[in-house]
């Protein structure tokens, strides 16, 4: 349970790393408020922290032994983790029309027939 609870952050902090890296050393790398804007990702971030609460309240309200609003509590939860993966879906595509792809920056020329390291 430890090893988890030490990877998660370290793995998080390397991927960060590497984004940032990417960003600094490519000049063609787009803006994120010229692509989308920081609207929906303000709105992504608070539904998620919000289908947080509802996730704890439903936890609590379990261990009280109401397992009516523990179940529309689990429901509001499902909803809006399912609202978020739309809203991901969403953004992925706007981002690989604007040239996001897996084999570079965006922007840059396409691979020609090279298999991605990823």
């Amino acid at each position: 349970m430890w090893i988890f609870w030490r990877a998660t952050p370290s793995g998080s902090a390397r991927f960060s790393r590497v984004t940032a890296v990417m960003r600094a050393t490519s000049g063609d790398w787009p803006r994120p408020f010229d692509v989308l804007g920081i609207n929906l990702t303000a709105a992504m971030t608070f539904l998620l922290i919000c289908s947080s609460v509802t996730m704890v309240k439903a936890l609590e309200w379990l261990g009280k032994g109401d397992r009516t609003r523990a179940r529309v509590l689990l429901f509001l939860t499902a909803l809006g983790g399912a609202l978020f993966v739309s809203l991901q879906a969403y953004e992925w595509t706007h981002l690989i029309h604007r040239g996001l792809h897996i084999n570079g920056t965006p922007g840059a020329p396409r691979s020609s027939g090279r298999r991605s390291t990823w």
